[in-house]
């Protein structure tokens, strides 16, 4: 009678004990995704920009690249997202830099940016096949980084300053602010300001250097796919 007392106790105990164990298994903890934080259709321009620009460009763009990173540049971006150090920056993993430096993105903002990086095919970092057409003008691969850190810089066109009321973040009001006509840049308020010839008018304005003749016929090109 003891013996199945014991063999009982014995039983309720190793049940318990197992289920505490894996209550607690980190494998199995799933932490639920934030109220309101909506991860279908993440992309680079509507998503992951708006982040970077409220977090990290501002200590990260083509005037002042602390660390020697221009998070405007989509290709240092993207060797960043590819290698893992984007992810273990803003996750402030073991070993990584904490970035921001103050405090933590809000756990939402990281889930975009890791959506947006798993979902991503990104060239291998120092090199390798390209996986666009090289011929090709590309709005987020060639366009957007040009425009952003050119023209929506503090002070200028970002989010907050809005000089002019003119807002290029992304691609919705880079077509709406900009006048774009597709097929005619001639005519795209945008194209007009970028190859003004009055250099109080042109834009970037004075002192930051006008764009290239290069960048310019690259925007150009850009108009023929609609951006």
């Amino acid at each position: 009678m003891h013996t199945k007392k014991f063999l009982l106790i014995l039983s309720i105990l190793s049940i318990l004990f197992y289920s505490y164990s894996c209550k607690h298994e980190p494998d199995d903890i799933v932490t639920p995704l934030p109220e309101n934080c909506d991860l279908n259709g993440v992309t680079y321009p509507g998503a992951v920009v708006p982040i970077l620009e409220n977090n990290c460009i501002g200590c990260h763009n083509s005037q002042i690249n602390n660390g020697g990173i221009n998070l405007t540049d989509y290709n240092t971006l993207s060797n960043l997202a590819s290698s893992g150090q984007l992810a273990g920056v803003i996750n402030q993993a073991a070993g990584y830099t904490a970035m921001p430096p103050n405090y933590k993105l809000d756990i939402c903002d990281i889930l975009k940016i890791e959506k947006w990086i798993s979902d991503t095919t990104f060239n291998p970092p120092g090199g390798g096949e390209h996986p666009c057409d090289p011929d090709t003008v590309y709005f987020e691969n060639d366009i957007y980084p040009l425009i952003v850190s050119s023209c929506a810089t503090t002070d200028c066109h970002d989010a907050v300053s809005a000089q002019d009321d003119i807002i290029l973040v992304d691609y919705a009001s880079i077509i709406e602010h900009g006048d774009i006509e597709p097929g005619n840049p001639d005519e795209s308020k945008l194209y007009k300001k970028i190859t003004e010839d009055d250099q109080e008018d042109i834009m970037p304005p004075p002192p930051d250097d006008p764009l290239s003749s290069e960048q310019v016929q690259k925007i150009r090109r850009g108009y023929y796919r609609a951006l």
